[in-house]
């Protein structure tokens, strides 16, 4: 007598049983919420909830939280204070993308740690700084310092997050893709703030001040002064990380673009290169603008010499017709140190 119809009817009734139950404790606890804590905080932590359902699904999803974290949300932190300071959200998506992967390899054999080299050297790090820091236990720490110290060990552990997850050629396209799209998406926004001006971004940016963003010089212009242009932060508070932010975006969507076996579509590379490219330019960072340029040169070098004359001349005759001539005069500032910012710098 064959008896799986009767046990796999048997499973399906679990299932749904377990189904309801779950969604009838759900049901309960958004009430209580709704009325304990009010209906914003509590579509937070069902969120987060779901969230954490997801990662436990598969180590991708909490990796391409934190890209996504990185990108857009790089200054937020978590509205709740501790002893050892307030976490922010790269931390919390580190610390979850980290202990994801530990229990994903502890618990599956077949799932090894590649060690070499680099590994090595990495745990050789890890333990100099382990070492210093018990050295100084008892010289004057504070919490921050304790604070800054985890930061900076989850930072080191983002080397074995890679190493982990990275391990074939789709697994570096699927980064390429994912990279591409936050760094897409923070330009995108960017962009969208600056056309509404400093209204608009201002109005849009306070909304971040409970999360740890700072509530005084959201817009922000050349060398702080309202007279002169506005420079384009996104979410990213300021502009020059934000611009190396883009010009990362910018050299791997150039460099899908021009390549000739490209892992990312040309539809997703193309408008990588065009976002990132005009919202790096108007952060008015020249430090992104000289790394971007030299990343652009070092592809078309590789793969596209034939189109540097046209390119130099082109780019010639654009400074002759006067096109941008904003943008190159600050970058002629920067090189013959003739603007207080930079000046400062080398006070």
């Amino acid at each position: 007598m064959d008896l799986t119809p009767a046990l796999k009817d048997n499973r399906d009734r679990t299932q749904y049983v377990l189904a309801g139950l779950a969604a009838l404790l759900l049901g309960t606890l958004a009430g209580i919420g709704l009325l304990e804590i009010g209906p914003i905080k509590t579509l937070a932590l069902l969120g987060a909830l779901g969230a954490g359902i997801a990662f436990l699904r598969s180590v991708w999803v909490s990796f391409v939280a934190l890209i996504a974290v990185v990108c857009l949300l790089p200054y937020a932190v978590v509205p709740v204070s501790t002893p050892a300071g307030t976490p922010t959200f790269i931390e919390l998506a580190i610390f979850a993308s980290l202990a994801i992967v530990a229990a994903v390899v502890l618990c599956d054999r077949r799932l090894g740690v590649p060690v070499g080299m680099a590994q090595s050297l990495w745990l050789g790090l890890i333990g100099v700084v382990g070492f210093a820091f018990l050295l100084g236990i008892g010289r004057g720490y504070t919490p921050q310092t304790l604070h800054d110290f985890g930061k900076f060990l989850l930072a080191l552990g983002c080397f074995a997050l890679v190493i982990v997850l990275v391990r074939h050629f789709r697994d570096a396209a699927l980064v390429v893709w994912f990279l591409l799209a936050g760094t897409v998406s923070a330009a995108g926004l960017s962009l969208v703030l600056y056309a509404g001006g400093p209204g608009i971004t201002e109005r849009a940016l306070v909304r971040l001040v409970p999360y740890g963003y700072p509530g005084s010089r959201i817009v922000r212009y050349i060398e702080d002064d309202p007279g002169r242009p506005m420079r384009a932060v996104g979410t990213s508070v300021d502009p020059n990380s934000f611009g190396g932010l883009l010009m990362v975006g910018f050299v791997l969507g150039a460099g899908q673009l021009f390549g000739r076996s490209p892992v990312v579509s040309r539809w997703l590379s193309g408008p990588a290169v065009a976002l990132c490219g005009m919202a790096m330019l108007l952060t008015y960072s020249r430090g992104a603008w000289v790394g971007a340029a030299a990343g652009l040169g070092v592809i078309l070098i590789v793969r596209r010499r034939a189109w540097l004359p046209a390119l130099g001349a082109l780019g010639v005759a654009a400074v002759v017709l006067g096109a941008g001539a904003g943008f190159v005069d600050r970058l002629w500032q920067g090189f013959t140190l003739q603007d207080p910012a930079t000046l400062l710098r080398l006070q």
